[in-house]
C-alpha cells in the first residue's frame, strides 16, 4: 500500500502547511485530496430514522435528552425534526454486533452530543448534565 501511496504521490509528510506569525491572521493551505482507506462501523438509518420519527410523535419539539435545546422550538419550520442520534454504548466500544433499541440511543442537540464524545471513554448523559450544572454559574 505504501508503493502505491509513493507512485500516486499521495504519501506527503505532514508539514507546516499553516502560518501565524504575531498577530496577524492564521491561514492554512486545505482542500488536497487524498486516497484513505479505513474501517468503519456501520449504522442503521432506518432505525435512526423510525426513533426520530417516534419521538416527533410524543414531542413534537424533540428536545436535547442533555440540555432541552429544540431545534424547533429555536430555528422554527427549519429546525424541525432535527436532532442527533447518539449511541449510548459507542459502537466503537461493541465486540461484536449487536440489536440497537431506543433505550441504546439518545437524541441530543449537536453540541451535547460533540461535547459527549469529548470524553474518553465517552461521556454519560448524567455526566454532561453534572458539568453543565457546574459551570451554569461561569457564563
Amino acid at each position: 500500500m505504501f508503493v502505491f501511496r509513493k507512485i500516486l504521490k499521495l504519501y506527503q509528510k505532514k508539514g507546516d502547511n499553516y502560518n501565524i506569525q504575531g498577530e496577524s491572521e492564521p491561514t492554512g493551505i486545505e482542500g488536497s485530496s487524498s486516497l484513505a482507506t479505513h474501517m468503519r462501523l456501520e449504522r442503521n438509518s432506518g432505525l435512526i430514522k423510525k426513533i426520530k420519527t417516534q419521538a416527533i410523535l410524543e414531542n413534537k419539539m424533540l428536545n436535547c435528552e442533555v440540555c432541552g435545546f429544540s431545534f424547533w422550538g429555536t430555528y422554527g419550520q427549519m429546525g424541525e425534526g432535527f436532532i442527533e442520534a447518539h449511541h449510548i454504548n459507542p459502537l466503537s466500544e461493541r465486540k461484536e454486533k449487536k440489536v440497537t433499541s431506543r433505550k441504546d440511543i439518545a437524541l441530543v442537540c449537536s453540541n451535547c452530543h460533540r461535547m459527549l464524545h469529548k470524553g474518553n471513554p465517552v461521556f454519560t448523559l448524567d455526566e454532561l448534565r453534572e458539568a453543565m450544572k457546574l459551570t451554569k454559574g461561569d457564563c
